[in-house]
Formats: C-alpha cells, sequence, structure tokens
C-alpha cells in the first residue's frame, strides 16, 4: 500500500504540480489542493498564502488611500490655477467688452442727442409745441438745464392749451349751475402762466426764450380781460392770490359776475 502510494506522488510530481507534505499525517499532495485528501487537515500554506495575498491587497489600497489626498491636492491645485486663470482672463475680457460698449453707447447717445435737439429745435421755430413735448419727455432728464429752453416753453404750452379750449365751455357751466368753481382748470393755469412769465423775466430769460414767453403772457392774459371781463386791475389780484398760495374763489366769483353781466 506504501509503495502504491509513493508511486502515485512520483506521478503526480512527473505532471509539474507542486507537491506539500501533510502537517497533521505527513502525506504529500498538491499544495492547491485546500485540504489534504488523506486526513482532511486543512492546507495551512494556501491559508497562509490567501492570507498574505489579502494582507498585500489591503496594504495596496491603504496605499491609495494615503496617497489620495496628495494627488487630490495636486489636481485641487491646478484646478484652482486654471479656475483662477480662467476668471482673470474673463474679468479682461469682460473689462474690455464693457469698456468698448460704454464707448459706443456714449457715440450712439452724443449722435442720437444732436439728433434730438435738432427735432427739437425746428418743432421750436415751427411752434410745433405739442410735438416737441412729446419728443422731450422720451429724453432722459428732460427737465434739465440741457433742455431748458424747449421745456420751458413747453410747459407753457400745456398750460395754455387745455384752458384755451374749455374755457367758453367752463364759462357757460359756471352761469348755468351758477357755481365758480367750474372755473378753477381753466383760471388758475392761467394765473400760472403769467406767474412763470414773470419768472422768467426776472430770471433775464436765460435760454433766449423772451419772445415765446411774452407770446404766451400775451395770449393768457387775453383770455382773462377779453373772455373773463377782467381789467388790469383784478388781473393782478388774481395772480398776486396765486403767488401767495390763497383762495382763488374771489376771482371765479368775479369772473362768473361778469360773465352774467356781459352785454
Amino acid at each position: 500500500m506504501v509503495i502504491l502510494f509513493d508511486i502515485l506522488l512520483v506521478k503526480k510530481e512527473k505532471t509539474g504540480e507542486i507537491q506539500m507534505k501533510c502537517v497533521n499525517c505527513g502525506a504529500s499532495y498538491p499544495d492547491i489542493k485546500e485540504q489534504c485528501p488523506y486526513c482532511g487537515s486543512e492546507n495551512t500554506k494556501q491559508a497562509e498564502q490567501a492570507h498574505k495575498d489579502r494582507l498585500d491587497w489591503y496594504e495596496y489600497k491603504s496605499s491609495i488611500l494615503r496617497r489620495l489626498p496628495e494627488v487630490i491636492g495636486r489636481l485641487a491645485g491646478k484646478l484652482v490655477v486654471r479656475l483662477l486663470m480662467i476668471v482673470i482672463i474673463g474679468g479682461i475680457l469682460l473689462a474690455l467688452v464693457s469698456a468698448g460698449l460704454a464707448k459706443l453707447k456714449s457715440t450712439i447717445a452724443y449722435e442720437n442727442k444732436d439728433s434730438v435737439m435738432d427735432s427739437l429745435e425746428a418743432m421750436y421755430q415751427a411752434e410745433d409745441y405739442g410735438a416737441m413735448m412729446e419728443l422731450l419727455k422720451q429724453q432722459e432728464y428732460y427737465t434739465s438745464a440741457t433742455y431748458g429752453r424747449y421745456y420751458r416753453i413747453g410747459e407753457l404750452y400745456e398750460y395754455y392749451q387745455p384752458a384755451a379750449e374749455g374755457i367758453d365751455e367752463d364759462l357757460q357751466r359756471a352761469e348755468k349751475y351758477e357755481d365758480p368753481d367750474f372755473l378753477y382748470y381753466t383760471i388758475k393755469p392761467l394765473f400760472r402762466i403769467l406767474s412763470y412769465c414773470d419768472e422768467y423775466e426776472a430770471e433775464g430769460y436765460v435760454y433766449d426764450e423772451g419772445t415765446e414767453v411774452e407770446a404766451f403772457r400775451q395770449k393768457a392774459e387775453n383770455i382773462l380781460k377779453e373772455k373773463c371781463y377782467l381789467s388790469e386791475e383784478e388781473v393782478e389780484r388774481g395772480l398776486q392770490l396765486y403767488r401767495n398760495e390763497e383762495d382763488m374763489m374771489e376771482i371765479y366769483q368775479l369772473i362768473l359776475e361778469k360773465y352774467e353781466g356781459r352785454e
């Protein structure tokens, strides 16, 4: 039996298998076996190798984990540098684009302003004050000194025109209902015009608007004198009440009485 066993071992050795001796029974068997085929004892060599392999694997993973912060740091550093460069280049490009746009906008604004000023002046000379004010109000800071001449005359126009168009109807309503309050929206703007005209005259017509201002003064006085039958002194009285921000019912009542007593 022992002879047959040895023959088998020799045959296996010739096949190229690595033999190992069982630590329990002393028999030899291929080391790839997980346990001794004779006594069933565990193949300690294979177990040790498996354990060693696991340790080597864990060591390999540990080395990767230990190096991971360093690798991440290097990558993060490169990423930060790249992002910083992108931000700097982007900021420079943005500044250049913004400067270019600002210059272009400024150029366009000056060209548009010149065109607007030409249009305003043409409307001013043609006494087309309604269209002039419509265009003027489309401009930024249209009440500023840049547009002072056009704004002043346009404002006088906007007070005068509704009063001139509505005075007859308001006088008739006041007479019909015997209520001078109907005159508020036409008479008060006329005195506002006279007040503004005096103010602009006192300033010396700084925008060279004297001729147009005097024209609106004359128009407002004509309505008060010819349609409302006020005398020069009564017009001055109404202007005084307006400037002092006093109740103007006295003037409205006077106008109604004169209108009712007209011939």
